[in-house]
């Protein structure tokens, strides 16, 4: 492969990781993850279930509203790879929020901490690549 094609496929996902990842920081940052509904708490049986439960909800639900803008420009934009370009965004991400999570958090104390963790991270993985396959990635006519 030559230095050109490397760059065509790096720079967009590199790029589109990057605003991607501002775009779940911002999301992340105003998530109502301590304000569980009472609907939520009510389905469940225990209440830390509905906790950790409501979190990982709340971290697929803010993985898939971030994508959509990416994956709507990579889809307009984009000639050929749209799919693949989208995985290397999700990977790209999912890779810098797990470093950052054990960084900042630790490994997470608990079985339902490891759920929730692994929840986001293949949700933010495939979030960009599951709305650039839904949106079918053409231009419009």
């Amino acid at each position: 492969m030559d230095i050109y094609r490397s760059v065509r496929v790096i720079l967009p996902a590199a790029v589109g990781s990057a605003i991607y990842l501002a775009l779940l920081s911002g999301i992340y940052s105003v998530a109502p993850y301590a304000d569980i509904p009472a609907w939520w708490s009510q389905r469940q049986p225990r209440g830390s279930i509905a906790a950790l439960s409501w979190v990982a909800f709340v971290d697929v639900c803010g993985a898939l509203v971030a994508a959509i803008p990416v994956a709507v420009v990579l889809a307009l934009l984009a000639k050929e790879g749209r799919v693949r370009t989208a995985v290397g965004i999700g990977a790209i991400t999912a890779l810098c929020i797990g470093i950052g999570g054990l960084v900042q958090y630790g490994t997470p104390p608990s079985l339902g901490g490891w759920v929730v963790r692994l929840a986001q991270l293949i949700s933010v993985l495939l979030s960009v690549a599951a709305v650039v396959f839904l949106i079918g990635g053409r231009r419009p006519a």
